[in-house]
């Protein structure tokens, strides 16, 4: 029957998964056994509603300052060992709370100023921890995977709080840190189990070419160009030849001539210029003897 609501492949595949997905549900629970702890000693403590309100300022602020901390961490170091010591921090921020067993219960400051940096610990952590079961898993169980820490997360939400209060009513609010921090310990040797996970670096775009005269992709078209200039058509010596040739002058060298009415004018090969026609002081050798 469990088979057919939830996919628990990922569970049978990847050991290093199972390790993180059990210590995910562990401390899921131990988590909220502690929040039930705290808001009892704070309470027992005061009796004033503000301060167990202060609780939820504390936790807030480092959450978000410190969260987008841990983000750029995660792109940058391996996200095993980011994880690995930010749930380091929690687990001896959680013993030091335990500590109250033995030392008794610690001043106000000192308790809020504790959960503050244990939550600051966590959001550290939290978006390298985020990446595991896609690092962990093949991209067709990917899915399931997130189902399945999604269910973990329901679970210590029910579980921990009817835990928390049982235990913390039959002992108190200390036990429930210590209850805290052991499952910490679990989650820590999980996350130190799990193979190494260096960011993933970009790789270059593949439709940039190496030549940028090249077309991105070959099966896609070429972007279409300028078409070029028409080019003036050449005129070299073997033509000038010609048409010297066919209206009766001698080959010129210097320049195109051509017949403009009953004259001839020439190009700049002649030292008379455009007006070499009227000109008696040129030189152009194709011009015609009646015009002279």
């Amino acid at each position: 029957m469990l088979h057919a609501l939830v996919d628990l492949a990922p569970l049978r595949v990847s050991a290093p998964y199972r390790r993180l997905w059990v210590s995910g549900v562990l401390g899921g629970v131990g988590h909220q056994v502690a929040v039930v702890a705290v808001l009892l000693q704070v309470w027992e403590s005061t009796r004033n509603p503000f301060w167990v309100g202060a609780i939820g300022l504390v936790q807030a602020v480092p959450m978000i300052v410190l969260g987008l901390l841990g983000g750029p961490l995660a792109d940058v170091l391996d996200r095993r060992v980011v994880a690995l010591w930010s749930t380091t921090g929690q687990a001896v921020v959680a013993l030091a709370l335990a500590g109250q067993l033995l030392l008794g219960p610690a001043p106000l400051p000192v308790l809020l100023g504790l959960i503050s940096l244990q939550t600051a610990c966590n959001a550290v952590g939290a978006p390298s921890r985020r990446t595991f079961v896609v690092r962990l898993l093949p991209r067709e169980l990917v899915a399931a995977g997130v189902t399945l820490h999604m269910i973990a997360f329901q679970i210590g939400v029910l579980v921990g709080p009817a835990l928390g209060g049982v235990l913390v009513a039959a002992t108190s609010p200390p036990a429930g840190y210590l209850v805290n921090a052991l499952t910490l310990v679990v989650s820590w040797w999980a996350v130190l189990r799990l193979p190494p996970m260096p960011p993933l670096r970009e790789p270059a775009d593949p439709r940039e070419p190496a030549d940028p005269r090249e077309p991105a992709d070959p099966r896609e078209p070429a972007e279409p160009r300028e078409p070029a200039e028409p080019s003036p058509p050449s005129v070299g010596p073997g033509r000038r030849d010609t048409r010297a040739a066919r209206y009766g002058a001698a080959p010129d060298a210097r320049g195109p001539c051509s017949p403009r009415g009953s004259r001839w004018s020439c190009g700049t090969g002649c030292s008379a210029g455009p007006s070499c026609s009227t000109s008696p002081r040129c030189s152009c050798p194709s011009r015609s003897p009646s015009s002279r």
